[in-house]
């Protein structure tokens, strides 16, 4: 018998362009989503643009033209059994301008631990390769980064009778990226490789939050919130360990 019980194809075709009448790209897209008889679900969806022209990324300093791009998305999640639930997700993409040659990859897990029908624990890890990260540098100075991404996560849900909940989160991430190629746009929006000095930079940040909830009535909540966390930025790459 087939793991699956039922699926829902979807896709579509677009031409977009600017306000300006800018060809950015032709589009086409194909989904499906399908669930699954053990309960859970699962999700891909396939998109490609063909080459054409980025008006964002200079922030108003000219298009840009970069080639074709693909983007390749999976998802599933599977319901509890026994005391462990779980999600997990495959995310790759291809939008520098290596093209379709310099796809990165990131993977996503997290399962949950069910102590009982009122407390859960999740915990997460993330990993993502990108070599060919392009990134807008000032002006018309963009720059393509071999980039590296650890995310890690847990957070703790307690229901607390029916009138009160307790919610923990602890998140941390951390971001390695080193230069590959400067880039100025040229005459047409072309990229033309440059020497001009683009830094390597790293990137760390923690999150803490507990958020504490009480209902006074039905539809009337009392919120108790702490957080705690920011952004480490440096103008250097370091490996992940050390960050």
């Amino acid at each position: 018998d087939s793991a699956y019980s039922s699926h829902d194809w979807r896709g579509a075709a677009s031409v977009r362009r600017s306000d300006s009448g800018v060809h950015i790209a032709d589009a086409v897209a194909l989904n499906r989503y399908s669930e699954r008889r053990d309960g859970g679900s699962e999700f891909f969806d396939v998109t490609y643009w063909t080459d054409g022209y980025d008006d964002l990324i200079t922030r108003g300093n000219g298009v840009v033209r970069v080639p074709e791009k693909v983007f390749l998305f999976w998802e599933r999640n599977r319901p509890q059994r026994g005391r462990w639930s779980w999600y997990g997700s495959v995310n790759a993409a291809a939008d520098g301008l290596d093209g379709a040659s310099g796809m990165g990859l990131e993977t996503f897990l997290e399962p949950t631990l069910h102590l009982s029908d009122s407390l859960t624990v999740e915990m997460g890890l993330g990993l993502q390769h990108n070599p060919d990260w392009l990134l807008w540098r000032g002006g018309d100075l963009l720059g393509s980064f071999r980039a590296d991404t650890l995310r890690l996560s847990s957070s703790l849900q307690w229901q607390i009778g029916t009138r009160q909940e307790l919610r923990v989160k602890l998140e941390t991430i951390a971001l390695d990226a080193r230069l590959r190629q400067a880039w100025r746009v040229g005459p047409g929006g072309e990229p033309l490789p440059t020497n001009d000095p683009v830094p390597d930079f790293s990137l760390s940040n923690l999150g803490f939050q507990v958020r504490y909830r009480y209902e006074l009535a039905p539809l009337s909540d009392l919120y108790v919130v702490y957080s705690r966390g920011g952004l480490g930025l440096d103008d250097q790459t370091r490996s992940l360990a050390d960050l």
